[in-house]
């Protein structure tokens, strides 16, 4: 929803706007680099308070800062603009509020501070009791859960985290309607019943014991043909090719988007669903088959190298009507309308001979 920022005067910045692409932004930067002070300035704009003191944005020399803030929701454009000044009362340095604006769609609306910061929480469609352990509206109603939690995260034990980030995967993939089962290592997974259906494995390389590369190996050695999402912190190009090389739809390193995940997660469901479709078809060829007479079957294998029936009855010593009856019951078994769709099915089931 946030499109631009504009703040004069904060702290480093003396004039800067920062344009946002439609998404989630995040702000990167080395420490010192400004961006606590962009989202207090922020902070200040929406709601009028911040949890530091506004004297500590206001930049060094200057006795007004100003911040301006564009939103967008697609139909409806809203800006809010407030600045504040230094003051000195008593000896003591402080800030008193400066101009307030507020436009939609461009049209000047007059609210006063009050009015303003509710208008503003009705925009972003905040709760009315926000998260009483933050400690400031910006952090509370719109920052408090990826701060907060990231550093959670951060903090929290190896295995801790990797359930955390296993939950939030959960979350992301049940919002678009997804089926989500949760493994917490690779037995855990290989002790259940894999769904019947189209699926993917998202799979994060570091596991508590077998590794997730190693874990593809077992899988591939036990026969089960599921596509592979890798998600990795520390993946390097070794790392990358190996789980490629042995089948890997993507292998995503972290921090990833979200549409990212989804798309890599859409496309290995797309690639599952075409594999189960084709197993089921040569599935159903081998049923067929197995109705072949050992005759029959030999016959079918010198069809499928291209012998015509003189040929056929050639090699086997046969009457020539008799290998075109047998063709015509291999056809009638098989339910191949033509030589072309026999000679599919063939390779499709993996019948070949080679012409002598």
């Amino acid at each position: 929803m946030a499109r631009r920022f504009r703040v004069r005067n904060i702290r480093s910045y003396e004039d800067a706007t920062l344009d946002l692409a439609p998404g989630t932004t995040l702000l990167v930067g080395d420490v010192g680099a400004g961006k606590t002070s962009l989202l207090y300035a922020v902070e200040m704009a929406l709601f009028g308070t911040a949890e530091i003191d506004a004297t500590f944005l206001v930049r060094h020399g200057a006795s007004e800062a100003e911040v301006e803030v564009r939103l967008e929701d697609g139909a409806h454009s809203y800006e809010v603009v407030r600045s504040f000044r230094r003051t000195r009362r008593k000896g003591k340095e402080g800030f008193e509020p400066g101009r307030i604006a507020y436009r939609e769609d461009g049209a000047t609306t007059s609210y006063s501070a009050t009015e303003l910061r509710q208008r503003v929480i009705e925009l972003l469609g905040f709760r009315d009791n926000p998260n009483p352990r933050a400690h400031s509206d910006l952090w509370r109603w719109a920052v408090y859960i990826p701060q907060e939690r990231m550093r959670e995260i951060l903090s929290a034990p190896p295995k801790d985290r990797l359930e955390t980030v296993r939950r939030a995967l959960g979350n992301l993939f049940q919002s678009v309607g997804l089926e989500v089962q949760l493994f917490g290592s690779a037995p855990d997974m290989l002790q259940t019943k894999l769904p019947a259906t189209a699926s993917c494995l998202v799979l994060d390389v570091r596991l508590p014991g077998l590794s997730g590369l190693d874990f593809q190996t077992e899988l591939a050695k036990a026969d089960i043909h599921i596509p592979i999402i890798f998600m990795s912190g520390h993946g390097d190009i070794p790392m990358t090719v190996r789980a490629m090389k042995g089948g890997a739809v993507d292998f995503l390193t972290k921090p990833f988007r979200d549409q990212d995940m989804l798309d890599a997660v859409r496309a290995a469901i797309e690639r599952d669903g075409k594999r189960r479709e084709k197993e089921e078809i040569v599935s159903d060829l081998r049923m067929r088959f197995e109705t072949l007479t050992p005759r029959e079957r030999e016959i079918f294998s010198f069809v499928s190298s291209g012998l015509i029936n003189k040929q056929i009855a050639a090699e086997l010593g046969l009457a020539e009507i008799t290998v075109k009856i047998h063709r015509s019951h291999i056809s009638r078994k098989m339910r191949a309308k033509s030589l072309a769709e026999l000679l599919k099915q063939a390779q499709a089931l993996g019948i070949s001979r080679t012409k002598t």
